[in-house]
């Protein structure tokens, strides 16, 4: 029996979100018809605004702004720091017996 090989696909990386998702709705490389979409990064501590409550109402939004030009979203979940401001919700730098790393702040 043979397989088909998978379509390669290509994506454009978006590293961040802001504010209701502008810089999504804005960048014009998702209208070539090249890309299949967008892969964006989503900070956990966004998802998790507090300890078991969640928000995917950024996620929800970007998913009906891609469908509406036919694209794809590749969801990029950010836990790890490379900066200043942490990714994990705030519970997770609070509670002693959690070893959080962030390369940024040297913690």
């Amino acid at each position: 029996m043979a397989f088909a090989a998978p379509t390669l696909q290509h994506f454009i990386y978006i590293n961040h979100r802001e504010a209701g998702g502008v810089n999504i709705k804005t960048d014009k490389g998702l209208l070539d018809p090249r890309f299949s979409g967008a892969q964006i990064v989503y900070k956990w501590r966004d998802l998790e605004p507090t300890k078991g409550h969640y928000d995917f109402s950024a996620i929800k939004a970007d998913i009906v702004n891609l469908n509406s030009i036919n694209k794809k979203l590749w969801i990029q979940l950010q836990e790890k720091c490379f900066s200043l401001s942490p990714n994990v919700p705030a519970y997770l730098l609070q509670d002693p017996m959690r070893q959080y790393v962030c390369v940024g702040l040297g913690i």
